[in-house]
């Protein structure tokens, strides 16, 4: 689906027209910040969409911004590998594969996934509908494009909704998902597809 008008496409980056707005100041993924009316725009929008999902019935979480190796190597990633997952060390004398602490950011789903790691979930709360707003941290790869697209850090707002191992219940509940967040972008006004 489209929504709203194309925006014309600009000869200028994000990063030029930011710049010379002065709400950017961008050196590289790993240091940029938002200024003004951009940084405003961020807190905002924020805000706009946690009063929405709760309108939509999602209970909002405060995530921890850490998290163990055992988490993020249950979520898929393998966590020596410094390009896949920030890890802290304690010291130069630590061994690579030890299991340590991990910058993942409130807003990512190793969060979500740390809360329940050892809790029992009754079927019968299902669905699970939660929100968290927060930062989310990554490695950025060496040969990314330069822009806020490829940042290793970002504000998030980060849904997880958990359901029953059946297809229907799924496919009801992605369905009902996209419907609330296309709802969410559109009364905003923007183009989106």
């Amino acid at each position: 689906d489209i929504f709203g008008e194309v925006p014309t496409k600009s000869e200028k980056s994000h990063i030029e027209i930011g710049t010379k707005l002065d709400i950017l100041n961008y050196s590289g993924p790993y240091n940029y910040y938002l200024k003004k009316d951009a940084a405003i725009f961020e807190l905002c929008a924020k805000f706009y969409f946690s009063e929405r999902l709760r309108n939509f019935g999602y209970l909002q979480f405060s995530n921890p911004d850490f998290m163990k190796s055992a988490i993020v190597e249950g979520c898929g990633l393998d966590y020596t590998n410094p390009d896949e997952v920030f890890i802290l060390h304690r010291n130069e004398d630590a061994k690579v594969n030890e299991m340590r602490l991990h910058l993942t950011g409130g807003g990512s789903l190793f969060a979500f996934i740390a809360y329940h790691a050892r809790n029992i979930v009754i079927p019968k709360m299902f669905p699970l509908r939660y929100f968290c707003m927060g930062r989310q941290y990554k490695p950025i790869p060496e040969n990314s494009d330069k822009g806020l697209f490829q940042v290793s850090q970002a504000s998030v707002v980060e849904i997880l909704v958990a359901t029953k191992d059946c297809e229907n219940e799924v496919n009801i509940d992605l369905e009902k998902i996209l419907t609330e967040v296309t709802e969410i972008y559109k009364a905003m006004g923007y183009h989106l597809r």
